[in-house]
């Protein structure tokens, strides 16, 4: 069985990091592989660093699209992909040399699988640090992906190796800023898809210190989009309890956030990004009476 791999790569003002990610790729011993650079209307060098990896290989294709966040990025690489299976990598991420030969193994020996999922090790200034959870086979449904994400697990992006025809049915959120992964994992385990965990470290994902997301206002802006996604998951289930249970499981952990974010309320009080932390200022009850409301009409 020929298996092509369609690597699917999003870049946005992410050129300096580019370059490592797409080397990873490079050196992976597996051949048969396509890489879908999608420009997402960066306005760094990110052009002229694809531009010399589609010359250099003609697995490298190179796409220039119009800025519209990274799960439009990600559907515009699922539409142009001919494998039949899909890796996605973001521009700042890497895979380890061994991962397609492994995956590729794992799909003979196994035959009945449509995603392998391998475990992840944090890359923090190019040193590797575990991260805060190891994944496990029994995270791998629908009632494991809606109640224990960001609570007890996340599974990046990267770790997953997944069956071209999966997206027949599922494309990312593009209404969504952050979280959309949450999302895109729910919509595909509501399909029941046969799942296998391959217990190898086979992905790194890079944590950016000098990225926005260490910043109050970025973090409110996540927890934002986590709610976003919640709402929008919740109109995906049809198991009444379990769209139940999940709105009592967010409950606690969205009031737990929020707390830590108006914590550190203070701090912003006295300082020039004031400006920056609108959504902490919004009182907690608001998101308190959404839920309860929800809760309600269950």
């Amino acid at each position: 069985m020929d298996i092509k791999i369609s690597i699917i790569v999003p870049c946005y003002n992410q050129g300096h990091f580019l370059s490592e990610s797409l080397e990873s790729i490079l050196a992976q011993g597996y051949s048969d592989w396509e890489c879908i650079i999608i420009n997402d209307g960066s306005n760094d060098d990110t052009d002229l660093i694809a531009k010399k990896y589609s010359l250099l290989d003609d697995r490298f294709l190179y796409i220039e699209k119009k800025n519209g966040g990274l799960s439009s990025a990600r559907n515009v690489g699922l539409k142009l992909a001919t494998g039949g299976w899909i890796q996605f990598l973001d521009a700042d991420d890497l895979l380890p040399n061994s991962r397609f030969d492994l995956l590729v193994n794992t799909i003979h020996n196994i035959k009945d699988i449509d995603v392998i999922v391998s475990n992840f090790n944090l890359l923090d200034l190019n040193k590797l640090i575990p991260p805060y959870c190891t994944l496990k086979q029994e995270y791998l449904n629908l009632r494991s992906i809606i109640l224990g994400w960001d609570i007890n697990f996340t599974i990046p992006i990267h770790c997953g190796l997944f069956k071209y025809e999966l997206f027949n049915h599922i494309v990312f959120n593009e209404n969504l800023e952050a979280k959309e992964d949450w999302y895109m994992w729910t919509t595909l385990f509501i399909h029941n898809p046969k799942a296998y965990y391959l217990d190898k470290i086979l992905a790194l994902y890079r944590i950016n210190n000098n990225s926005m997301s260490r910043s109050e206002h970025e973090q409110s802006r996540m927890l934002k989009n986590e709610l976003k996604a919640f709402l929008s998951i919740k109109d995906l289930l049809l198991d009444e309890e379990l769209c139940k249970t999940l709105i009592e499981t967010r409950l606690d952990h969205f009031v737990s956030k929020i707390t830590t974010l108006n914590d550190a309320k203070k701090a912003i009080l006295s300082s020039s990004s004031y400006k920056l932390g609108n959504f902490l200022l919004k009182p907690l009850s608001i998101i308190k009476n959404t839920i309860d409301s929800l809760l309600k009409s269950k």
